[in-house]
């Protein structure tokens, strides 16, 4: 289980310092890498789980907060359209994790004929 919350975490702080750095000079596109990183929540949430699905958003965000949103390496956002986007990243990510189904071993469906 734990391992399967690494896999996320770093799954989802990889793929967010990816897309930082390629949109760290054109600063318009900002706006779309929270969107985007919620793919890699869902991703991760139907994959490995829901607690990586949480602990993948949760190194997502401290990937924004220290590399997206001005003043870069601090953890602390200025802009306040700034802080609606992270918050937005925070709740859309709790509801992806709680909505989407788990991948979970321990549980069987039987199949229907």
């Amino acid at each position: 289980m734990a391992q399967h919350a690494l896999l996320g975490a770093g799954f989802c702080s990889g793929g967010t310092g990816l897309m930082c750095a390629l949109v760290y000079d054109s600063w318009e596109f900002r706006a779309a890498v929270p969107i985007v990183a919620l793919l890699g929540v869902i991703f991760t949430t139907l994959f490995w789980g829901g607690l990586a699905g949480f602990v993948g958003a949760f190194t997502a965000s401290f990937v924004f907060d220290a590399w997206l949103f001005p003043p870069i390496g601090s953890l602390a956002i200025n802009d306040p359209i700034d802080r609606m986007w992270f918050g937005f990243f925070h709740f859309c990510s709790i509801v992806v994790v709680l909505v989407c189904p788990t991948n979970s071993p321990g549980i069987h469906v039987p199949e229907r004929r």
